[in-house]
C-alpha cells in the first residue's frame, strides 16, 4: 500500500514538473546605484565623495509566475562602491580612497500591468525584502590609512518600477529603477578602527538603483 501511494505521488510530481518549468524564469540584473547619503574625504585640499548606498552591482536568480502577470522572485547579488583619487609625481604619491561592498539576497513580488501586445508590453511594479551581508568599510585619506569598520547583517526592503520590453514569448528586458532602504549597525572587532565616528555607527546604505533586468523563461 505504501509503495502504491509513493508511486502515485511520484507520477503526480512528474506530471506537474513540465507545467512548473513553463512558469520558471531566469533573472539577470545589472545595477548602477546612487546613495541617499554621501560622505567626503580630503585629497590635497579637494574632496573625494563616496556613498555606501552607491556603486555597481550584479544579480542573478529565479522568478516564478504564480498567476497570470504576477511573479515571485528571488535573487543573489553583490554591489561595490569604490571612490579613488591617486597621484604620483617625482616619486611622491598621494592617495585617498573609500571602499565598501555588500552581498545580498532579495525576494518579493512583481506585477505586470499590460499596456499592449507590442515590444513595449507594459509596466511592472514590485516590492520585496532584502537581507544584506556587508563587507568592511575601508578609508584612506591623503595616504593615511584611517582603518576599517565592520557592520552587522541587516534586513531591508525595496520597491521598484520597470518597463517590460518583450521581444519574444520567452525573452524580455526590463529597464527601470529600484529604491532600497538599508541601514547597517557598527560591530566592533579586534581589527576595527576605534572609536567609530558618529556618522559611522549606523551606516546608511539606502539608495536608488538604475537597472536593466534580463528575463528568460526556462
Amino acid at each position: 500500500m505504501f509503495m502504491k501511494h509513493l508511486l502515485t505521488l511520484c507520477l503526480l510530481a512528474a506530471l506537474a514538473m513540465p507545467a512548473m518549468a513553463q512558469n520558471l524564469k531566469f533573472i539577470g540584473r545589472v545595477n548602477v546605484g546612487f546613495g541617499a547619503q554621501y560622505e567626503s574625504l580630503d585629497y590635497s585640499g579637494d574632496q573625494v565623495v563616496y556613498s555606501p548606498g552607491g556603486g555597481m552591482g550584479l544579480e542573478a536568480g529565479l522568478g516564478y509566475e504564480l498567476i497570470k502577470r504576477l511573479d515571485a522572485y528571488a535573487t543573489l547579488g553583490f554591489q561595490k562602491n569604490l571612490a579613488l583619487q591617486y597621484e604620483s609625481v617625482n616619486g611622491t604619491s598621494n592617495k585617498t580612497s573609500a571602499s565598501f561592498g555588500r552581498g545580498y539576497f532579495t525576494a518579493g513580488l512583481n506585477k505586470l500591468f499590460k499596456t499592449s501586445d507590442g515590444v513595449l508590453n507594459g509596466i511592472i511594479l514590485g516590492a520585496g525584502l532584502n537581507y544584506n551581508f556587508p563587507g568592511k568599510l575601508k578609508l584612506t585619506e591623503n595616504s593615511h590609512d584611517m582603518g576599517e569598520w565592520t557592520y552587522t547583517n541587516a534586513l531591508g526592503y525595496q520597491v521598484e518600477a520597470k518597463l517590460r520590453l518583450k521581444f519574444t514569448d520567452t525573452f524580455s528586458m526590463d529597464p527601470g529603477f529600484r529604491y532600497r532602504n538599508i541601514y547597517f549597525e557598527y560591530e566592533p572587532t579586534a581589527n576595527s578602527a576605534w572609536p567609530a565616528p558618529a556618522n559611522m555607527n549606523r551606516l546608511n546604505a539606502t539608495g536608488v538603483d538604475l537597472s536593466l533586468t534580463l528575463v528568460k523563461r526556462i
